[in-house]
């Protein structure tokens, strides 16, 4: 039972690395664009928006080499040692996806939260 669950949870994971092959750029452009006011801001907004946009660069950049493994196993070259290599790289590339959503969710809660003028945060 155990084992059958582990297998569901891997599919899934690989299931997910689909989505998040498309999600990871959308959302890492859409978290920059939004909050690209914080160059503006203090020097804590900008420290922190630089960090999302490393972030950004750092995910696409290994999700993208996760890609090149996926597509090479999808054109029947040497993937793995068996079938399951290419599911594997699938769910590295959601574990990548999680990990970056995340990220971006803490700086942007902490550091780029707006400030209206009454000192209450948006």
């Amino acid at each position: 039972m155990t084992a059958d669950i582990l297998i569901a949870l891997f599919y899934a994971l690989g299931g997910f690395g689909f989505f998040a092959i498309t999600a990871l750029p959308m959302r890492a452009w859409r978290h920059l664009h939004r909050h690209r006011g914080a160059l503006r801001g203090g020097a804590a907004q900008c420290l922190a928006y630089l960090l999302l946009v490393l972030a950004s660069i750092a995910a696409i950049t290994f999700a993208g080499a996760c890609l090149l493994d996926v597509a090479r196993c999808l054109l029947g070259l040497y993937c793995g040692p068996n079938i399951a290599s290419g599911w594997i790289r699938l769910g590295s590339i959601s574990v990548l996806y999680l990990s970056f959503e995340l990220f971006a969710f803490a700086i942007i809660r902490t550091a780029l939260r707006r400030r209206v003028p009454d000192g209450t945060s948006a």
